[in-house]
């Protein structure tokens, strides 16, 4: 009786440790994110004051690509992230 209450215990604690680790670890991706993004945009604007203009080329189509790919999966994990948030699942 005794190690099926321990046991269940322990079942529980390894639960939780799992959902906050899959948590934090969300969060931290979410920071990195948002702090890449902001980096690159602060460079495209400093460009901006200091050029006036700003010419972006990639004439390599796979990279171009690879970028545009990332670029919407960083947009999705935005979106899914502030709707979870809204509705009070995180």
């Amino acid at each position: 009786m005794l190690d099926q209450t321990v046991q269940a215990l322990c079942n529980t604690y390894v639960e939780t440790v799992k959902r906050d680790t899959k948590g934090a670890m969300r969060s931290i991706l979410i920071n990195i994110l948002l702090i890449a993004v902001t980096t690159a945009l602060l460079v495209h604007f400093a460009l901006l004051w200091a050029y006036s203009e700003v010419l972006i080329q990639e004439p390599n189509k796979i990279i171009l690509a690879i970028e545009t790919v990332a670029f919407f999966g960083i947009l999705g994990f935005s979106i899914y992230g502030f709707t979870q948030k809204m509705r009070g699942r995180e």
